[in-house]
């Protein structure tokens, strides 16, 4: 039996679940390049993301396990800030769903955009492969080379 993937607003008194969400699911991406702009940030620097760009909290049988966050643009499409799945429960198609669940909030929005480290190729595969999207550039991030995807639809 398939447990439900359930989506709730993040709350300001969730800012400490939402930064130990964040802290565990880009420690990797900390090791690997010194920096993450998801990792590490203090309840006060979470909070002040929390008032600009909403927040849901993921849970799984009622147990968090990861955070959407994604912002409509002024030019109609939307930027996917963050989808992230703690480590242990990745590879379960959470992450998948939850990317679904960002598409049929926004059945209006024909364009969706994100970046990542474009030598990630867990990243790079899981956008491509399971999302539908295409890589439509490469810029450079905090001493990281990063791609931008697009899903347009």
């Amino acid at each position: 039996m398939q447990r439900e993937l359930c989506f709730r607003p993040a709350e300001e008194k969730d800012v400490p679940l939402l930064t130990d969400l964040y802290d565990r699911a880009f420690l990797e991406d900390f090791r690997r390049y010194g920096q993450c702009p998801g990792y590490g940030r203090s309840q006060e620097q979470m909070r002040d993301s929390l008032r600009r760009v909403p927040k849901q909290i993921l849970l799984f049988g009622g147990v968090p396990v990861g955070a959407l966050s994604y912002e409509r643009r002024d030019d109609g499409s939307v930027y996917l800030g963050c989808l992230c799945i703690v480590p242990e429960m990745q590879g379960r198609g959470l992450g998948t769903r939850a990317f679904a669940h960002m598409l049929e909030e926004c059945p209006e929005v024909h364009r969706f955009e994100l970046v990542t480290p474009a030598d990630k190729a867990q990243n790079i595969a899981f956008y491509t492969r399971k999302c539908g999207c295409r890589i439509t550039g490469y810029g450079q991030g905090d001493n990281v080379t990063v791609a931008l995807l697009t899903l347009t639809r």
